[in-house]
């Protein structure tokens, strides 16, 4: 029979396990007023909107606002969110320089970039950035909870990271973006000038996706490129502990397009500057589309419903595949066929590159599918340098093709 004095005990030890159990990210603190603050920039968003918001398992952010600000002339927000612990959404939109361009374009309040973080309830003080890279997190996250149905806030700060590491910037959310407007000071860190390039090549990305005919872009232009890159580059980030290897070349190919344009690169890097040669590094290697397609010597017209093949690549070509099963990313493989679906497997030691198409109304002759992977920059891959080895008919048995075959048609 448990006493009045024991059933108190148990009380308190179970509203205290309780509260122990509510916070998995430290101590709650006493405070009633934590401070966010951070960089916006896309180059720098000077007297730019911020609205901070509670966010939920989907990412969806949860009205009302916490606090909002504006941003100064080096693009820095600081603002109280009160008492608030918990994932959080930082949003802003503004004027800013677009760095490729030198044009001033505009991030709408109906589409802001965006960062998210889980910070650690301890914390009475965090730092979030805003830039193309968090938005590029907060994107691939969304990505993940819509294909993996996995909770965005138990997901994102681990996204962060990724996105960091990939793009070889020390820290997304704190590391300091500088403007590339003006020169650097002597007393930016390699990570500043790290992170302030690497935001460079992100708009001579979307600049050289504008169309052929532009001569100055208008603000729409620029913002429709950003996001349709920002998108893309998402789609780039590895898994599975796979190196980002298409990812980081393209990034150091347009940073070094951006340092040697002397109209817009004020900021005194260069391709020689010790501080970058991280990001530049990836020029070592350069990406290559192998077209592959399905041939036959008297050119009838074959109705398959699915093939498979199996082709070794040269030596020093590789492709960049995710997880045990080494996986293209479906952004390294597009079909070439109407209705048609394509996939691909790489196996860096034996170099077999296996590639599938399974198509809805059939498969006929010609291109079939492209597969980019990448090669030595030095390195000229030519279609005969890849060697077929088997060519089937999965949609019929697996048997293998009588008189057809699959070829390299291409290599660019």
């Amino acid at each position: 029979m448990l006493l009045k004095g024991d059933l108190l005990k148990i009380m308190l030890l179970a509203a205290t396990l309780l509260m122990a159990g509510c916070s998995d990210h430290g101590a709650l603190p006493t405070t009633q007023n934590r401070i966010a603050s951070g960089y916006a920039s896309k180059g720098i968003i000077k007297n730019g909107t911020v609205s901070a918001y509670k966010i939920d398992g989907a990412g969806n952010k949860i009205l009302p606002l916490l606090a909002q600000t504006t941003t100064d002339d080096t693009g820095l927000y600081k603002m109280s969110i009160g008492a608030y612990y918990g994932p959080i959404s930082i949003e802003v939109s503004g004027n800013y320089k677009d760095e490729a361009t030198g044009q001033t374009a505009t991030i709408s309040a109906a589409a802001p970039l965006k960062a998210a973080t889980m910070p650690p309830n301890d914390a009475t003080a965090i730092t979030v950035n805003v830039t193309a890279l968090t938005q590029i997190a907060f994107e691939q996250t969304i990505n993940q909870v819509k294909s993996k149905s996995i909770d965005f806030t138990a997901s994102i700060n681990a996204t962060n990271i990724l996105v960091s590491n990939s793009f070889q910037v020390p820290d997304i959310l704190t590391t300091k973006p500088l403007d590339s407007s003006t020169t650097l000071s002597a007393a930016a860190t390699a990570g500043e000038k790290q992170y302030t390039l690497v935001l460079a090549a992100v708009s001579q990305i979307a600049a050289n996706n504008l169309p052929a005919a532009t001569v100055t872009a208008t603000s729409q232009q620029l913002a429709t490129a950003l996001a349709e890159a920002v998108t893309t580059l998402a789609l780039q980030l590895p898994t599975g502990g796979a190196v980002a290897t298409s990812l980081q070349i393209t990034v150091a190919t347009a940073a070094t397009e951006f340092i040697n344009n002397p109209t817009v690169n004020t900021t005194g890097i260069t391709v020689t500057d010790p501080a970058v040669q991280p990001i530049l590094a990836a020029n070592a290697r350069k990406n290559v589309t192998i077209t592959i397609a399905i041939a036959h010597p008297a050119a009838p017209v074959p109705l398959f419903g699915a093939v498979q093949g199996s082709l070794t690549v040269p030596v020093g070509t590789s492709c960049q595949a995710d997880g045990l099963l080494g996986e293209l990313q479906s952004l390294m493989v597009n079909t070439l066929q109407s209705g048609a679906y394509a996939n691909a497997n790489f196996n860096p030691v034996s170099r077999h590159l296996t590639v599938q198409s399974i198509g809805a109304a059939g498969l006929s002759l010609g291109d079939l599918l492209a597969v980019t992977c990448n090669v030595p920059s030095t390195m000229t891959p030519l279609a005969g340098d890849f060697t077929v080895s088997t060519a089937l008919d999965v949609s019929n048995g697996g048997l293998s093709f009588s008189g057809f075959s699959l070829v390299v048609s291409s290599v660019k």
